[in-house]
Formats: structure tokens, sequence, C-alpha cells
């Protein structure tokens, strides 16, 4: 007798298919089942409760009856080559990753790098390890996620005005279909460049060799002023802690070798702060693990 599925059956996704095999009323241990139906048949023994489980995939979606074949030896039963009824089993499409764009709401400027994040999720669960590629500015950017399913992206734009963006995520190894997934766009007010602007360049971490040290991570960090301005103090904070502090140069840039606790290299961005005359100037930039992080 095959036994009913009662959780959701989805293409391409491993089933289990259970049958239990009796003898005047008695289960019969040792028993060979084979299960057809699905993309393969797939064979599993039964336990002594006479019951056996096998794990099996459906390659299209819709109704397909399956059945149970038994071939067992040293019964009273006849049991070789028996079949079962067969059930019929509703399968379903995975469902599709869903990605996110996060709002922004800092300013966005023409010319000026801006950090937007996508959250990609599966059945509500995070997906870590994905790829989101952000499209609508200058040019793509792709980033990976996090274990937080969190990307972030450094997406510069070129024209002033409302620009819609998207993300695309492609993710593998999830029980969602995950390749080429668009979120919904999202509405990005640029602003034109007007006056001085600061910049902050993507930075990577590595481990502060020889250990131990004061810090075990350390990171180079560096924000430029634009149009280059020489003596202009930045400071560059991470989680909202001052890491450092330092003075542009000739061109522009400030630069600072910051040392880093495991708490503050989770952290996927990093932020430079400057005033020139009476204004604040902030951006944000990109901080992942060097490749190798030594």
């Amino acid at each position: 007798m095959l036994l009913p599925v009662t959780a959701p059956v989805v293409v391409g996704q491993a089933t289990a298919l259970s049958a239990v095999v009796l003898c005047n009323g008695l289960p019969v241990p040792n028993a060979t089942v084979t299960f057809n139906g699905g993309a393969a048949p797939v064979t599993a023994t039964t336990t002594a409760a006479g019951l056996a489980t096998g794990q099996v995939t459906f390659n299209t979606a819709g109704t397909t009856p399956v059945t149970a074949t038994v071939t067992a030896a040293g019964t009273t039963c006849t049991c070789t080559n028996v079949v079962s009824a067969p059930v019929n089993i509703i399968v379903g499409q995975p469902t599709s990753c869903t990605v996110v764009v996060q709002p922004v709401t800092a300013p966005v400027v023409v010319g000026q790098a801006t950090a937007l994040s996508a959250v990609v999720f599966c059945n509500g669960l995070p997906v870590p390890n994905a790829t989101v590629t952000f499209n609508g500015g200058a040019a793509p950017v792709t980033a990976t996620t996090t274990a937080a399913g969190l990307a972030t992206g450094q997406v510069t734009f070129n024209t002033a005005g409302t620009t819609p963006v998207t993300a695309t995520v492609t993710a593998a190894g999830t029980t969602c279909t995950c390749t080429n997934v668009v979120s919904a766009p999202v509405n990005i007010t640029v602003s034109g460049q007007t006056g001085t602007t600061l910049q902050a360049a993507a930075a990577c971490w590595r481990v502060n060799l020889p250990v131990p040290l004061p810090n075990v991570f350390t990171a180079t960090l560096r924000a430029t002023v634009t149009p280059p301005t020489a003596g202009i103090p930045v400071s560059f904070y991470l989680q909202g802690q001052l890491v450092g502090s330092a003075v542009t140069d000739a061109t522009g840039n400030a630069t600072i070798n910051a040392g880093l606790s495991p708490l503050q290299i989770l952290s996927p961005t990093y932020t430079a702060v400057a005033t020139v005359g009476a204004s604040r100037l902030q951006a944000t930039g990109i901080l992942l693990p060097c490749i190798p992080p030594v």
C-alpha cells in the first residue's frame, strides 16, 4: 500500500514516498519496493515494520500517478511483482526567490557612488552567497549576499533625475527558483553635482599579521574630495565608531590604515565624513574581506 503524501511536492526537489508491505495483515521485512512514476524508478527495502521509503524526484508539474511494486521471499503470500493501487501526486512549480531593493535615504548625487542594498529570501529565509546585480546606474554592479541575505553594491549615476533601479539575483542550492529573479524597481532621485563632493573608495580587510596585535584585522580606508582640495580633515567610521582620521593631500585623498575588531569586520560598509566650509559631507564605502584575507 502506497501511503499518501502530505507535504508539498515541487519539481526538481526530492520527495520522500513511503509504502507498507503486509502479508495476511503482518508486516513483511526485507522486501524490495520500487517506486514508479517519478523521473526514474527508486528502490528501497522494507524495515521490520514493513515500511519502505524512497526519495523520488519529479521533472514536470501536474498530477502524476505513482505506484509501488514489491518483491519479497520467504512469505506465505505471493509477493513477486505485486503492484499497489496508484496514488496521484500533485507536483507544483518551485517557489521563486524574493529579492527586495532597500530604499535609499541618503542624498544621491551625479558622479558620486551610492551604496545600494538588496535582501534575498527563499520561503522567508535569507539566502547567503547569492549573486546580486544592481541595474539602472552608469554600469551594472555585482555583489554577494551575506549570511543575512544582504548584498550591498556601490552604484554611480551619470545623469540627474529619477532612475528606476532593480536587483537581479542568481543563487544555487536553494529550494526556490533563484536564477535571474528580478526585484520590483525602486525609483532613485539623483541630483546634479554641485559644489564639493566626498567619495569613499571600496576597501577590504585582512588579518593583521603577525599576531597577537592590538587589532586582529586591518583595512586601508580612503576618501576623495572633489574638486581636489588639500588640508581637509576626514573622519572614518565603522558601525558608528570612529576608527581614524586623516587630512586630504593635494589630490584630495585622505587615507588611513585602520585596525579593526572581529565585530567591526561584520559591517559591509564604512562611512567617511568631512566638513568643507559650512557643509558636512558624508560618503559610504564598501568593506569586504580581501581575497585572500591575509
